[in-house]
């Protein structure tokens, strides 16, 4: 069955709504206590933002929140929030994923980055689908190096991915790659066959390899990482309504449920990265799909606080409330 037309697709969106907002809170995250980061004096924090830049005072208390971790944790086993299509705030609707800056989701405590590169020449450059997103992969690089040269305490964990056709005429991407690598390759850590520790990681970067490269960080498709990444979701009285590469509203909402559960309850060494994708562009676009899907997250770890970290949460429009959530869960009784 083909997908619904346009006219259908925003009929139901008021139905995906409804669906969203009444989804039950995760009950399969056990139940603990855990610390609060310290208290500013700030009103409720949103699970969703499209504010062009996070609060001072969240910034304040988040820039450095993984010095509270030991050197010997591995990066499995903590929580890290991270963005989906980190780069894409230019274009039409639907290339649009984020608010904030890469430098302002950093300093929001965002510490798993999403790149998409397109091959232009002998260089990348910073794409969603065909919408180029005003940045190359020198600013990128420029950005996430500064913040850690500023945060030694911390890392940041990097998809990096080949996004649209390129010009023709353009280089491999392993050779552009490799031509950054001569010119950036410290900042990066090298090629690993485990999940490092943050006492390995800080101050530097992981790349998660998902294009023709090479040297550097662990492969995106290799045994090390568990990801759940259903992004065609609609809505539909099956699990999967249009096909086996869609899922419902609830079918998503179990999928990062048990996301969630299992990081926390069965990767208590952090052997593994379990990458959690909480977006889609549901029926009526990626920024109302996640101001219900965040909220979702926010209130089902609220309800139920896990007593271990949840994996790595990757958000479209975070908020800084679920920011924090999905921080504080690093610091429960283990």
């Amino acid at each position: 069955m083909k997908p619904p037309s346009a006219l259908s697709r925003l009929f139901k969106a008021t139905t995906a709504s409804l669906l969203l907002a009444a989804a039950p809170a995760a009950a399969e995250i056990s139940g603990a206590w855990f610390p609060t980061m310290p208290v500013a004096d700030v009103s409720p924090l949103p699970a969703s933002s499209t504010r062009p830049a996070p609060s001072p005072e969240f910034v304040a208390r988040a820039a450095n929140w993984m010095a509270r971790l030991p050197d010997n944790r591995s990066l499995g086993a903590v929580s890290l929030p991270g963005t989906h299509n980190s780069a894409a705030r230019f274009g039409v609707y639907l290339c649009q994923n984020q608010s904030w800056s890469l430098d302002d989701q950093l300093a929001a405590g965002v510490r798993y980055l999403d790149i998409r590169l397109r091959r232009y020449g002998d260089g990348f450059a910073v794409h969603h689908g065909p919408c180029f997103q005003n940045l190359g992969f020198d600013g990128v690089v420029e950005a996430v190096g500064g913040f850690l040269a500023r945060h030694p305490s911390e890392t940041v964990v990097t998809r990096v991915r080949e996004e649209y056709e390129p010009p023709a005429g353009s280089a491999a991407f392993r050779d552009i790659w490799a031509r950054y690598m001569r010119l950036y390759g410290g900042r990066f850590l090298p090629a690993m066959d485990h999940v490092p520790t943050l006492g390995e990681a800080r101050g530097r970067i992981l790349v998660l390899r998902d294009a023709d490269m090479a040297g550097q960080g662990i492969d995106y498709n290799g045994p090390l990482l568990k990801i759940q990444d259903a992004w065609q979701v609609f809505v539909g009285d099956n699990d999967n309504p249009y096909g086996p590469d869609t899922v419902s509203v609830q079918q998503k909402y179990r999928m990062i449920r048990k996301s969630m559960a299992a990081a926390a309850e069965l990767n208590p060494r952090g052997e593994f990265l379990y990458l959690n994708h909480l977006s889609s562009p549901g029926l009526s676009g990626p920024m109302d799909f996640a101001a219900r899907t965040n909220q979702y997250v926010f209130d089902a770890i609220t309800a139920a606080p896990a007593t271990r970290p949840i994996g790595i949460p990757i958000m479209d429009y975070p908020g800084e409330g679920l920011i924090e959530k999905i921080i504080q869960t690093n610091f429960a009784p283990r």
